[in-house]
C-alpha cells in the first residue's frame, strides 16, 4: 500500500525537496508534530546532513526512515539530533525485550479490527523506555483509534489514508475529504475529552 502510494507520488512528479517544501508552506497552520516517513534511499541520496538542514528549516520535527535498521544508524542519528530532529524506529511483534509499534506481521493495510497482542506489545515497550508509543499497522476506524489510544500515545492511520487519497486524488474536495475522515477518526478522542 505504502509503496504503491510512493510510486504514484514519483509518477506524478513527486520528490523528497518537494515535500520539504510542501512541510514548510504547511508548518505555520499545523500545531501537530510532523514526520517525515520515507525509505532510507531518498535521504542518503540528498545527503544526510542536507537533508537534516532542510527538514529542520522546514518545521520537521522527526523521521521515520523505513528500511534503516536501527543497528546501522548511529550516524544517521548523530546528524539528524543535532538539528534537533527525533529518528523513529519500527518495532514489531517478534522484537524481544528491547518507536512506533507495528500491531502486527503481514503487509499495511486497514483490517477490521486492531490485532490482538497490540496492547501487550505496547506494554512490552512502554517496560523498556519513557518515549511516548505510537501504534499503527491497519488502524482505519474511529473505534481503532479509541482502543488504540486508551493504551498507547498515538494512533498510526497509513494505508487508510493512502487509499482516501488515491480514491480522491482528482476531486477538489481531497482536502475537505481527508479533513472530515481525521475528524472522524478522531471523534471518539475528542468526546472522551470532554466528560
Amino acid at each position: 500500500m505504502i509503496q504503491r502510494a510512493t510510486e504514484r507520488a514519483l509518477a506524478a512528479g513527486g520528490s523528497l525537496r518537494a515535500s520539504l517544501d510542501m512541510v514548510e508552506r504547511i508548518r505555520p497552520h499545523v500545531s501537530a508534530p510532523i514526520v517525515i516517513f520515507s525509505y532510507a534511499n531518498p535521504l542518503l541520496r540528498m545527503g544526510v546532513a542536507e537533508f537534516a538542514r532542510r527538514a529542520a528549516g522546514a518545521g520537521v520535527d522527526g523521521v521515520l526512515a523505513l528500511d534503516l535498521p536501527i543497528e546501522e544508524a548511529d550516524a544517521f542519528r548523530a546528524t539528524l539530533s543535532a538539528s534537533d530532529l527525533d529518528t523513529i524506529f519500527l518495532l514489531s511483534p517478534t522484537t524481544t525485550d528491547a518507536l512506533y509499534g507495528i500491531s502486527r506481521l503481514g503487509v499495511t493495510g486497514a483490517r477490521d479490527c486492531v490485532a490482538s497482542g497490540a496492547e501487550a506489545l505496547v506494554r512490552r515497550i512502554r517496560a523498556q523506555t519513557t518515549m511516548p508509543i505510537a501504534l499503527g499497522f491497519g488502524i482505519s476506524r474511529p473505534e481503532h483509534v479509541a482502543e488504540v489510544g486508551a493504551y498507547a500515545d498515538a494512533a498510526v492511520v497509513g494505508s487508510a489514508l493512502v487509499s482516501l487519497i488515491a480514491e480522491e486524488h482528482t476531486s477538489m474536495r481531497l482536502l475537505d475529504t481527508v479533513e472530515a475522515y481525521v475528524r472522524w477518526l478522531k471523534s471518539p478522542c475528542v468526546e472522551a475529552e470532554r466528560r
